[in-house]
């Protein structure tokens, strides 16, 4: 079993991610991830 040591967000894919303390996970992932693409 392994150990979650950060989460990261990233809304648009290839750019920089923003740390969080917490997130909802969906059937997609994490909620809010990659929901655009540059």
């Amino acid at each position: 079993m392994g150990i979650v040591t950060a989460l990261r967000r990233y809304p648009v894919k290839s750019m920089l991610g923003e740390a969080l303390t917490s997130v909802a996970v969906t059937e997609r992932g994490l909620c809010e991830d990659r929901v655009s693409a540059v």
